[in-house]
Formats: structure tokens, sequence, C-alpha cells
């Protein structure tokens, strides 16, 4: 567990595994090591699978999800960068 001892990089970033996603209030919930963490999004939030622009439609729950994000004023985290991770080969 030595990520865990690395100082928080600026912007914040998350890592966990998708639970729940709501197109519409535009608001995604993941599973970190800590718990659980809701994050909203924008029209100027990038998705990716790989390469790929993606929409957040194409997340699936249990999806690595690998996020940048913004703290906004009324505290809750908006996602600039989320980036679906690919599972390890096997």
């Amino acid at each position: 567990h030595a990520e865990a001892l690395l100082p928080h990089r600026d912007p914040p970033f998350a890592k966990g595994y998708a639970l729940k996603i709501e197109p519409f209030p535009k608001r995604l919930t993941i599973r970190t090591r800590e718990g659980q963490q809701t994050f909203t999004w924008d029209e100027r939030t990038f998705f990716f699978r790989g390469k790929q622009k993606v929409v957040p439609e194409q997340i699936n729950p249990g999806d690595l999800l690998a996020i940048r994000y913004v703290t906004g004023p009324d505290d809750v985290p908006l996602i600039q960068r989320l980036k679906v991770v690919p599972p390890p080969a096997p």
C-alpha cells in the first residue's frame, strides 16, 4: 500500500469502481478504499475509455474509474476528466 503514503497531487484525483451512474442529475457514485464518493459532471467534463472518448451512459457499474476533479462552490466534486481503466490483461 505504498500509494497511501504519497502526498495528494494537485488537482485532486480519485480512483474507484462505478456503483451508480445517473445521467440526470449528472451524478456518479464510486466505491473507493475510503468508502463511497459521489461526483457530478457538466458539459466540459471529458470521459475516456482508453484513448477513445465515450459518453457517461457507456460507463458500466463495476468499471474501474480514474477521476480528476475540482471541488465546486457547493462542495460537490465536479469531474474534469474521467478515464475508464481497462481490466488487467490475464
